[in-house]
């Protein structure tokens, strides 16, 4: 997937990404066109679902206290982009 970031007058960014889902993987360039030619800034993001972070809280002798869709406490609900999550220590 190719997406346009921003349009300069002298400059342009893109972003060129591929998504494994299988592997939970988003490989990403930031391709910048500009006067000084290209330049290129890699990100390679791994990402987890919320019950494999649940797991890996428990693991670690944590358990859960709160979780939202966003920071002004949204519910979090199948339909969520993002949440927020709170483990606390087990007494």
């Amino acid at each position: 997937m190719v997406s346009l970031r921003h349009v300069e007058l002298d400059e342009v960014g893109l972003d060129c990404s591929m998504h494994d889902p299988v592997g939970q993987r988003v490989t990403t360039q930031h391709v910048m066109l500009g006067p000084g030619g290209l330049t290129f800034h890699p990100v390679e993001l791994r990402y987890a679902w919320p019950a494999e972070l649940d797991l890996m809280a428990t693991v670690a002798g944590l358990e859960p206290t709160a979780r939202w869709g966003s920071w002004d406490r949204r519910p979090f609900t199948a339909g969520s982009t993002s949440h927020v999550s709170i483990w606390q220590a087990r007494s």
